[in-house]
């Protein structure tokens, strides 16, 4: 059954296609983000900061976020990209059902 839960500008769905979160990430350079696997997390992490147009003071925008990572999803394969229009998606398969044959 596929999952769809949208929190703050981001979405996460989870079905037989495979795993994917999509967050909203506009306001962001690429540089700015970090994608982590932490345990069967996937952390996303913004910051930017930028010197106000008079030179007095600094504008900082920063975010953290945390995702689980449902079990059937094969971590190890994940990859994260930024599109065009500011969406950072990331990405993983369903792993393949476990056949029950062993390898001699």
């Amino acid at each position: 059954m596929a999952e769809t839960e949208n929190v703050s500008s981001a979405e996460v769905n989870c079905d037989h296609n495979g795993f994917t979160v999509q967050v909203d990430v506009k306001h962001f350079k690429p540089e700015d983000l970090m994608v982590k696997v932490i345990g069967d997390f996937v952390e996303v992490q913004g910051r930017h900061e930028e010197k106000k147009k008079n030179g007095n003071g600094l504008t900082t925008r920063q975010f953290n976020r945390r995702y689980r990572v449902p079990k059937e999803v094969d971590i190890m394969a994940l990859e994260s990209a930024v599109s065009p229009n500011g969406i950072l998606i990331i990405s993983a398969p369903i792993l393949p059902p476990d056949s029950g044959h062993a390898l001699s």
